[in-house]
Order: structure tokens, then C-alpha cells, then sequence
């Protein structure tokens, strides 16, 4: 059986299926158009320390995909979001 290493054969000229398997062992990416393994890409996007107080506020609207905001703390000035229990409070 004769055998060709992936990089002597020709570029695709089409996408490629892995036929639901997985791509292993794929080193760190280097250019901005290398593929990123798990363990690159959880630590260059993937910030579990980050607090919502230290992104910057966006330019446009914010969608939650029909999310609720809970936990809300009690409005304390005019420009502050209710949760129920203050708007109930203030407009019933």
C-alpha cells in the first residue's frame, strides 16, 4: 500500500468532511489563518474572570435570545433598570 503524506498532495478546491471525527493532536496557531485547538482557543476567547463591569459598554443594542437579566439589585437612581418586586412597588 502506498502511502502520501497530507502535505504532498494537492490544496482542495472544495470543503472537506471529516465525516464526524475529529481533527487530533493540531498544534498551536501561529498565523492568523492557522486552525485553533480547544486548549488555544479557551485561552485566547474564553475569560471566566471577566466581569460584566470590565467590558466595555456596546454601541448598539444588546439581545439576551430571550434570556432574563436575574438578580437584579433595587434601582437606586433614574437611570437604573427595575426588577419586578421595585416596579411593582413603585407603580401599583
Amino acid at each position: 500500500m502506498n502511502t502520501v503524506k497530507l502535505n504532498e498532495i494537492d490544496a482542495p478546491d472544495a470543503d472537506i468532511s471529516l465525516n464526524s471525527y475529529k481533527l487530533t493532536n493540531l498544534a498551536n496557531a501561529t498565523l492568523a489563518t492557522d486552525a485553533l485547538n480547544l486548549q488555544t482557543g479557551d485561552s485566547r476567547y474564553y475569560r471566566s474572570n471577566v466581569t460584566l463591569n470590565n467590558i466595555t459598554a456596546p454601541s448598539n443594542n444588546l439581545s439576551l435570545n430571550s434570556h432574563k437579566i436575574t438578580n437584579l439589585a433595587n434601582a437606586t437612581q433614574g437611570s437604573d433598570a427595575l426588577n419586578q418586586t421595585s416596579g411593582d412597588s413603585r407603580y401599583y
